[in-house]
């Protein structure tokens, strides 16, 4: 039985364990539920995930959500070495304070910045991060962008003319 990632392009989470799954070369069968028609509330996906999220990555018996604690999951199961989520508890902690600071912190405001397209150049060490990403994730622009820009099509279609 392969690794199944319940999945909606346009969640940066969403995307986030996608990534994730790239960046230790794994192949999963993404599984598209579409949150705009409610498909996250169908019976069969309540069953994999009773809270009905994304992302949810179904592994065997096992059954996760949150792109934090899928790519924990997936760097600690799957990464050739532990550079992506290391064993030493002082440099994992490092690495979960950061993931920690993303969910609270950083993700909320990312959000609001790029998902209406706003130019990001002027925060420098920002800008410098997404384009290690885009260079060091395989498959990057592929698992990203698209769902990137239908996120960020998705909330301007909801602004005032003008509101940006």
């Amino acid at each position: 039985m392969g690794i199944t990632l319940y999945h909606f392009p346009p969640s940066g989470p969403s995307r986030g364990a996608l990534l994730s799954a790239k960046s230790v070369g794994i192949d999963v069968d993404v599984q598209i539920i579409d949150l705009f028609k409610n498909e996250q509330l169908k019976e069969d996906f309540i069953k994999v995930n009773p809270q009905h999220t994304v992302p949810t990555l179904v592994d065997g018996d096992l059954s996760i959500w949150d792109s934090h604690a899928i790519a924990a999951y997936l760097a600690t199961a799957y990464g050739k070495d532990d550079s992506l989520y290391p064993k030493d508890p002082k440099r994992r902690a490092v690495i979960d304070q950061r993931l920690n600071f993303d969910c609270g912190t950083l993700y909320p405001r990312i959000r609001a910045i790029c998902a209406v397209g706003w130019d990001i150049t002027p925060y420098a060490n920002v800008a410098a991060w997404v384009s290690r990403c885009s260079l060091a994730i395989p498959g990057y622009a592929e698992a990203n962008q698209v769902g990137a820009d239908a996120f960020g099509k998705a909330v301007r279609s909801k602004l005032a003319p003008g509101q940006l």
